[in-house]
């Protein structure tokens, strides 16, 4: 027989202990048996009553680490599954508080349910934490509450938020390999500049020689780097720091979002999962009750770019003043194939349905920007450092020619 320690909840309680059986199956049975409901089951003895797994958790560095999306992601599919269980929702937070992995998380759930327990609803609470739960997680609820679906909506919205961060990480992963190239080919010229060519500049000195103008304009390159380079580089931090202010402003911001948008690849990449997100957001949305109007102001919210966020802004007034949805919609990038699919989807009365599908097909077309992007992008980059790193060795060859022949 083996020892196992499990946390369960009976009669609405927490239950600790250990159990033997023969194997992990027989131990779920045994407790089930017994009307418990299984949150945590591992091999050990915990005899004592003492969680020290739970204690070690806390132990870790991870734990006092910032919260991310995946912990929310969890947190609702936990909350969900418990609910669905029979559990209350302060016996859920209660016990999701226990269970969450970061110590920010932990206090936020307490806190939620202290707020509860003072008469406040699910929503009330969660918007007390805006930084932390986003507009479509709290109107979301706050129709679940009214409903009483409140289980299925948290379930939906985990599934929209794990989708809506693969899509995010689609995109980022996409620009790291860009970036690494880019930056070691910077970090490649400018050690030759400040490293050989100030050497090659010793071996040419005091030899008159009439040297080739690529070379010169090498050499004049590594003097500005070797002279001037704390300079240069006290500029360059200055004017990115000057464009990452510039871009926090609504002008800068804006105006920044705008390009981005008007990029070739790039701006057809961040479109299009802007619109997968849209897609899934309205149809989870109005699926909870949640009015057009209300749906499309957090598109707005939950929108990253500023471009995007106005026309939806706009689209949320035209709705306000009694426009269709698809003649709202009719906004700035926002794609055409977009629109007549919500004017289907609003004649038919099935708009949910078709808000999904255009979410699961940006989703697609996304994935598809990617490799178009990343197709495109390799042989550039090959260009990129294939042109830098030509140019130097012909300059040193035609230095090597010209100290051989004495310059004639």
């Amino acid at each position: 027989m083996t020892s196992f320690a499990y946390v369960a909840m009976q009669n609405h309680k927490e239950v600790r202990g250990s159990i033997d059986a023969a194997n992990e199956q027989d131990a779920v049975k045994l407790l089930r048996s017994q009307g418990m409901f299984i949150i945590d089951l591992k091999l050990g003895s915990n005899s004592d009553g003492i969680n020290w797994r739970a204690a070690l958790e806390k132990c870790k560095p991870s734990y006092w680490t910032p919260t991310n999306k995946r912990d929310y992601i969890q947190l609702y599919r936990q909350l969900s599954l418990m609910l669905m269980s029979g559990h209350t929702l302060l016996e859920a937070l209660d016990l999701s508080a226990d269970l969450a992995s970061k110590a920010k998380l932990s206090a936020t759930l307490r806190r939620i349910r202290t707020e509860i327990q003072h008469g406040k609803s699910f929503a009330e609470a969660l918007a007390l934490f805006p930084k932390t739960f986003p507009p479509q997680a709290i109107e979301l609820v706050r129709s679940a509450e009214i409903s009483g679906e409140l289980d299925q909506v948290l379930h939906r919205l985990a599934i929209e938020q794990e989708r809506a961060a693969d899509l995010k990480r689609q995109l980022v992963t996409a620009m790291i390999y860009p970036v690494i190239v880019i930056s070691l080919t910077i970090g490649l010229l400018v050690l030759m500049a400040v490293w050989v060519l100030p050497k090659m500049k010793v071996f040419i000195e005091g030899r008159a020689l009439d040297l080739p103008a690529s070379t010169q304009k090498m050499m004049a390159f590594s003097d500005l780097l070797t002279y001037h380079g704390l300079t240069v580089l006290i500029v360059f931090i200055a004017g990115i720091f000057s464009l990452l202010a510039f871009y926090t402003t609504t002008l800068g911001k804006k105006i920044f979002d705008r390009i981005i948008l008007s990029l070739p690849l790039i701006g057809n990449a961040v479109l299009t999962e802007n619109m997968a997100r849209a897609g899934w957001s309205l149809a989870l949305l109005t699926s909870s009750g949640v009015t057009i109007i209300d749906s499309l102001k957090i598109c707005e919210r939950i929108s990253g770019n500023a471009s995007l966020k106005k026309s939806y802004h706009r689209a949320a007034d035209k709705v306000f003043n009694g426009s269709s949805l698809a003649l709202a919609i009719s906004q700035p990038f926002i794609p055409e194939l977009f629109r007549k699919m919500a004017s289907v989807g609003e004649k038919s009365g099935e708009l949910e349905r078709v808000m999904e599908e255009m979410g699961n097909y940006y989703s697609q077309e996304l994935q598809a920007s990617i490799k178009r992007m990343l197709a495109f992008i390799e042989p550039t980059l090959l260009l990129m450092v294939g042109i830098p790193v030509a140019f130097v060795y012909l300059s040193i060859f035609q230095l090597i020619f010209a100290v051989s022949t004495g310059g004639n």
